[in-house]
Protein backbone atom coordinates (compact mmCIF):
# COMPACT_ATOMS: atom_id res chain seq x y z
CA UNK A 1 0.00 0.00 0.00
CA UNK A 2 1.27 3.61 -0.61
CA UNK A 3 1.82 5.81 2.60
CA UNK A 4 0.02 9.14 2.36
CA UNK A 5 -3.04 10.90 2.90
CA UNK A 6 -5.73 9.88 0.80
CA UNK A 7 -8.97 8.66 1.92
CA UNK A 8 -8.49 5.63 0.53
CA UNK A 9 -5.46 5.11 2.72
CA UNK A 10 -7.24 6.07 5.58
CA UNK A 11 -9.64 3.05 5.05
CA UNK A 12 -6.61 0.78 4.19
CA UNK A 13 -5.36 1.67 8.26
CA UNK A 14 -8.32 1.75 9.72
CA UNK A 15 -9.21 -1.84 7.84
CA UNK A 16 -4.76 -3.09 9.85
CA UNK A 17 -6.37 -2.28 13.06
CA UNK A 18 -10.02 -3.86 12.95
CA UNK A 19 -8.35 -7.06 11.97
CA UNK A 20 -7.47 -7.56 15.61
CA UNK A 21 -8.48 -3.86 17.52
CA UNK A 22 -11.39 -2.85 18.68
CA UNK A 23 -12.64 0.46 18.61
CA UNK A 24 -13.65 2.07 21.78
CA UNK A 25 -14.82 5.27 23.68
CA UNK A 26 -12.62 6.89 26.37
CA UNK A 27 -14.70 5.87 29.01
CA UNK A 28 -14.51 2.20 27.76
CA UNK A 29 -11.07 1.91 28.29
CA UNK A 30 -10.71 0.58 31.94
CA UNK A 31 -13.43 -1.74 31.60
CA UNK A 32 -12.12 -2.79 27.74
CA UNK A 33 -9.53 -5.81 28.25
CA UNK A 34 -7.35 -6.81 25.00
CA UNK A 35 -6.46 -4.63 22.06
CA UNK A 36 -8.44 -1.75 21.15
CA UNK A 37 -8.41 1.77 19.64
CA UNK A 38 -9.69 4.62 20.96
CA UNK A 39 -10.19 6.92 17.81
CA UNK A 40 -10.36 10.96 18.02
CA UNK A 41 -10.54 13.70 15.88
CA UNK A 42 -9.87 17.35 16.86
CA UNK A 43 -12.11 19.49 14.59
CA UNK A 44 -9.53 22.44 13.92
CA UNK A 45 -11.04 23.75 10.90
CA UNK A 46 -14.28 22.53 9.36
CA UNK A 47 -17.49 20.79 10.33
CA UNK A 48 -18.21 19.64 7.21
CA UNK A 49 -15.06 17.77 6.66
CA UNK A 50 -15.76 16.74 10.18
CA UNK A 51 -18.97 14.69 8.88
CA UNK A 52 -17.09 13.23 5.86
CA UNK A 53 -14.63 11.82 8.22
CA UNK A 54 -17.94 10.58 10.36
CA UNK A 55 -19.51 9.02 7.69
CA UNK A 56 -16.73 7.09 6.44
CA UNK A 57 -16.23 5.81 10.04
CA UNK A 58 -19.77 4.98 10.02
CA UNK A 59 -19.20 2.97 6.77
CA UNK A 60 -16.04 1.27 7.98
CA UNK A 61 -18.64 0.05 11.22
CA UNK A 62 -16.06 1.74 13.65
CA UNK A 63 -16.98 4.99 16.22
CA UNK A 64 -14.74 8.33 16.98
CA UNK A 65 -14.77 10.86 19.56
CA UNK A 66 -15.52 14.41 17.53
CA UNK A 67 -13.54 16.48 19.48
CA UNK A 68 -15.56 20.54 18.75
CA UNK A 69 -13.28 23.78 19.22
CA UNK A 70 -15.35 26.08 20.65
CA UNK A 71 -13.34 29.07 19.97
CA UNK A 72 -12.22 28.16 16.04
CA UNK A 73 -12.29 31.31 13.73
CA UNK A 74 -13.05 29.17 10.81
CA UNK A 75 -16.53 28.41 11.69
CA UNK A 76 -19.09 29.29 14.57
CA UNK A 77 -20.54 26.41 16.63
CA UNK A 78 -23.69 27.98 17.30
CA UNK A 79 -24.55 28.88 13.75
CA UNK A 80 -27.74 26.35 13.04
CA UNK A 81 -25.83 24.78 10.01
CA UNK A 82 -23.23 23.80 12.61
CA UNK A 83 -25.41 22.64 15.07
CA UNK A 84 -27.04 20.34 12.34
CA UNK A 85 -23.63 18.91 11.55
CA UNK A 86 -22.88 17.96 15.10
CA UNK A 87 -26.04 16.22 15.40
CA UNK A 88 -25.61 14.30 12.53
CA UNK A 89 -21.93 12.98 13.20
CA UNK A 90 -23.81 11.76 16.90
CA UNK A 91 -26.74 10.10 14.78
CA UNK A 92 -23.79 8.08 12.75
CA UNK A 93 -23.04 6.52 16.33
CA UNK A 94 -20.49 8.80 17.46
CA UNK A 95 -19.94 10.96 20.62
CA UNK A 96 -18.55 14.41 20.81
CA UNK A 97 -15.56 15.80 22.99
CA UNK A 98 -14.75 19.42 24.01
CA UNK A 99 -11.96 20.84 22.33
CA UNK A 100 -10.77 23.66 24.37
CA UNK A 101 -8.19 26.84 24.07
CA UNK A 102 -6.06 27.06 26.99
CA UNK A 103 -4.60 30.50 25.79
CA UNK A 104 -8.04 32.08 25.17
CA UNK A 105 -8.94 30.76 28.94
CA UNK A 106 -5.86 32.00 30.30
CA UNK A 107 -7.16 35.42 28.88
CA UNK A 108 -10.37 35.42 30.31
CA UNK A 109 -8.90 35.85 33.79
CA UNK A 110 -11.28 33.15 34.66
CA UNK A 111 -11.34 30.24 36.91
CA UNK A 112 -10.51 27.40 34.35
CA UNK A 113 -12.55 24.55 35.92
CA UNK A 114 -15.46 26.96 36.19
CA UNK A 115 -15.22 27.79 32.56
CA UNK A 116 -14.83 24.56 31.56
CA UNK A 117 -17.64 23.30 33.72
CA UNK A 118 -20.12 25.80 31.93
CA UNK A 119 -19.15 25.63 28.67
CA UNK A 120 -19.74 21.51 28.59
CA UNK A 121 -22.83 22.11 30.86
CA UNK A 122 -24.02 24.85 28.27
CA UNK A 123 -22.93 22.45 25.28
CA UNK A 124 -24.79 19.58 26.44
CA UNK A 125 -28.08 20.91 26.23
CA UNK A 126 -28.03 22.78 23.12
CA UNK A 127 -26.50 19.59 21.41
CA UNK A 128 -28.50 17.53 23.69
CA UNK A 129 -25.66 14.58 23.75
CA UNK A 130 -23.65 13.64 27.12
CA UNK A 131 -19.82 15.08 26.56
CA UNK A 132 -17.29 12.57 28.79
CA UNK A 133 -14.24 14.31 27.24
CA UNK A 134 -12.27 17.27 27.18
CA UNK A 135 -8.82 17.75 24.87
CA UNK A 136 -7.14 20.91 25.13
CA UNK A 137 -5.85 22.75 21.86
CA UNK A 138 -2.13 23.20 20.91
CA UNK A 139 -0.96 21.49 24.28
CA UNK A 140 2.38 22.54 24.04
CA UNK A 141 1.50 25.93 23.82
CA UNK A 142 -0.01 26.88 27.00
CA UNK A 143 0.04 25.49 30.97
CA UNK A 144 -1.59 22.18 31.09
CA UNK A 145 -5.07 23.16 32.93
CA UNK A 146 -6.80 20.50 35.32
CA UNK A 147 -9.80 19.81 34.35
CA UNK A 148 -13.12 19.68 36.61
CA UNK A 149 -14.26 16.12 38.41
CA UNK A 150 -15.97 14.31 36.66
CA UNK A 151 -14.96 14.51 33.31
CA UNK A 152 -12.11 12.64 31.34
CA UNK A 153 -8.51 14.06 29.85
CA UNK A 154 -7.57 13.25 26.47
CA UNK A 155 -4.33 14.23 27.18
CA UNK A 156 -3.62 12.42 30.66
CA UNK A 157 -0.87 9.64 31.00
CA UNK A 158 -4.07 7.26 31.45
CA UNK A 159 -4.60 8.11 27.24
CA UNK A 160 -1.17 8.98 26.36
CA UNK A 161 1.32 7.01 28.61
CA UNK A 162 -0.34 3.85 29.81
CA UNK A 163 -1.49 3.30 26.22
CA UNK A 164 0.75 4.06 23.32
CA UNK A 165 -0.32 7.81 21.50
CA UNK A 166 -0.23 8.82 17.96
CA UNK A 167 -0.97 11.58 15.77
CA UNK A 168 -1.00 12.63 12.22
CA UNK A 169 -0.54 16.32 13.32
CA UNK A 170 0.68 18.65 10.20
CA UNK A 171 0.56 15.16 8.28
CA UNK A 172 3.74 14.18 9.99
CA UNK A 173 3.72 10.71 11.42
CA UNK A 174 6.51 10.87 14.06
CA UNK A 175 6.88 6.59 14.50
CA UNK A 176 6.44 6.14 10.72
CA UNK A 177 2.70 5.79 8.72
CA UNK A 178 0.16 4.77 11.11
CA UNK A 179 -0.30 1.55 8.41
CA UNK A 180 2.31 -0.18 9.90
CA UNK A 181 1.12 0.01 13.43
CA UNK A 182 -1.06 -2.64 14.01
CA UNK A 183 0.97 -5.10 14.97
CA UNK A 184 3.56 -3.15 17.12
CA UNK A 185 1.08 -1.66 19.62
CA UNK A 186 -1.75 -3.34 21.45
CA UNK A 187 -3.47 -0.52 22.92
CA UNK A 188 -3.94 3.24 21.41
CA UNK A 189 -5.01 6.83 20.76
CA UNK A 190 -4.96 7.95 17.62
CA UNK A 191 -5.71 11.14 16.56
CA UNK A 192 -6.69 12.24 13.26
CA UNK A 193 -7.71 15.53 12.05
CA UNK A 194 -10.19 15.25 9.30
CA UNK A 195 -8.96 18.46 7.38
CA UNK A 196 -5.23 16.89 7.12
CA UNK A 197 -7.15 13.69 4.82
CA UNK A 198 -8.70 14.25 1.36
CA UNK A 199 -9.15 11.72 -2.00
CA UNK A 200 -5.74 13.27 -3.67
CA UNK A 201 -3.56 13.23 -0.65
CA UNK A 202 -3.00 16.95 -0.58
CA UNK A 203 0.01 18.70 0.78
CA UNK A 204 -0.63 20.78 3.85
CA UNK A 205 -0.53 24.24 2.65
CA UNK A 206 -2.82 22.86 -0.48
CA UNK A 207 -5.26 22.37 2.84
CA UNK A 208 -5.11 25.33 4.58
CA UNK A 209 -5.87 26.95 1.05
CA UNK A 210 -8.82 25.00 0.52
CA UNK A 211 -10.03 26.03 4.03
CA UNK A 212 -9.52 29.59 3.35
CA UNK A 213 -11.30 28.82 0.27
CA UNK A 214 -14.30 27.34 1.63
CA UNK A 215 -14.73 30.15 3.92
CA UNK A 216 -14.19 32.92 1.54
CA UNK A 217 -17.35 31.14 -0.77
CA UNK A 218 -19.50 31.32 2.26
CA UNK A 219 -18.68 34.97 2.51
CA UNK A 220 -19.41 35.34 -1.07
CA UNK A 221 -22.91 33.23 -0.16
CA UNK A 222 -23.68 35.86 2.25
CA UNK A 223 -22.85 38.52 -0.30
CA UNK A 224 -25.21 37.45 -2.79
CA UNK A 225 -27.70 37.16 -0.21
CA UNK A 226 -27.58 40.35 1.24
CA UNK A 227 -27.46 41.88 -2.29
CA UNK A 228 -30.63 39.94 -2.82
CA UNK A 229 -32.16 41.36 0.23
CA UNK A 230 -31.52 44.88 -0.90
CA UNK A 231 -33.17 44.05 -4.39
CA UNK A 232 -35.88 42.95 -2.80
CA UNK A 233 -36.39 45.55 -0.37
CA UNK A 234 -35.55 48.44 -3.01
CA UNK A 235 -38.76 47.14 -5.43
CA UNK A 236 -40.64 46.96 -2.30
CA UNK A 237 -40.13 50.93 -2.22
CA UNK A 238 -40.87 51.50 -5.31
CA UNK A 239 -44.20 50.35 -5.44
CA UNK A 240 -44.91 52.16 -2.34
CA UNK A 241 -44.22 55.21 -3.94
CA UNK A 242 -45.99 54.49 -7.35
Amino acid sequence: MSCNFSISHYREIIRSFQKDHQFIFFDQAQKTQGRFVILRHDIDYSLKQALKMAQIDKSLNIKATFFILISCPYYNLFEIKSLAIIKQICLLGHQIGLHYDGAMIENLNISPQIFLKNTVKYLEKIIQTKIAVLAQHNPAETKKIILPTGYLDAYSTQFTHNIKYLSDSCQKWHDGCLCRMSEKYPQLQILIHPYLWSEKSLKLDQLRRQVTKEKIQEFKDWERFFKKMNIQRNRQISSKLA
